[in-house]
């Protein structure tokens, strides 16, 4: 009898497990079926495109770039993908697409700030903080960072800067890294042995060499502090020319300057020697 009862137990067991197989089954094909009628009217399908985030990049640029087109079926849409295509205009850094229910495809981007110009004969190549060329101008941009000295063999919209000399890009990016240095700058030339600065203020710093930029740097900054607080107007800071940095008022003769490496002159400048004219 309980042989019987257990054989029995068994088959209802089994018969249940059917049952509930066909349910899922046939939920699984109604699924499909709805699935593909929501296809057929175009639920899934692309209704508008919006772009968002774009300043200096062309909207029918990045829209061309994402493949996207009005009645496409956006789940068959790799959205990674045509992201990634987004990014390839060399003035975007980051992309990213999001689709609505109602058919709405919002891409939105990040543009890359610039932040420098090459001078190359004609041409100004505009490099961002990472050093990638993000654009070409026929005229220099105003108000942005002008550099000389970069091979211009590698100078390529949407490539990164290279240059035979790696102790010049370092330079670069630290001077890009540091605020405080980077607001007072108006132009670069960076040379094979050496690098000068010019200011907002036209006041020339010869830099040196590409040695010990953290401390030069540090030292800058206390005499662009310390000129700001005297009043007085300067001409040239020297880097490398003395024990100290030496920073050259206005009027100041090179008989002084060259005096100035071997004295310090009483002065206004706590960080550096000070040339005071007569």
């Amino acid at each position: 009898m309980d042989k019987y009862e257990a054989r029995k137990n068994k088959l209802k067991k089994a018969k249940k497990r059917k049952k509930i197989l066909k349910i899922l089954f046939l939920v699984v094909i109604l699924l499909a079926l709805i699935f593909l009628v929501l296809l057929k009217v175009g639920l899934f399908n692309v209704k508008s495109i919006s772009v968002k985030g774009v300043k200096s990049a062309s909207v029918e640029e990045v829209k061309k770039r994402s493949g996207l087109k009005i009645g496409e079926n956006y789940l068959l849409v790799s959205k990674k993908n045509r992201a990634r295509d987004i990014s390839s205009i060399p003035v975007v850094k980051t992309a990213s697409i999001k689709f609505s229910l109602n058919g709405e495809a919002d891409i939105n981007i990040v543009e890359r700030t610039p932040v420098a110009q090459i001078v190359n004969y004609t041409d100004y190549y505009v490099i961002d903080s990472e050093l990638k060329i993000i654009d070409v101008k026929n005229e220099p941009m105003q108000n942005l960072l002008e550099l000389n000295g970069i091979s211009s063999k590698e100078l390529k919209l949407g490539n990164f800067i290279s240059d035979e000399e790696d102790n010049k890009l370092e330079l670069l990016k630290k001077i890009f890294e540091n605020k405080a240095i980077f607001a007072k700058l108006k132009s670069i030339n960076l040379n094979e042995e050496n690098a000068q600065f010019i200011t907002k203020d036209n006041i020339n710093i010869e830099f040196g060499s590409y040695r010990d930029i953290e401390y030069k740097f540090e030292m800058l900054e206390k005499i662009f502090s310390d000129i700001e607080k005297s009043n007085k107007k300067y001409t040239d800071i020297y880097m490398e020319k003395g024990e100290d940095p030496i920073a050259v008022e206005s009027g100041s003769s090179e008989e002084d300057v060259e005096k100035s490496t071997d004295t310090n002159l009483n002065n206004d400048l706590e960080t550096s020697t000070e040339l005071n004219s007569d």
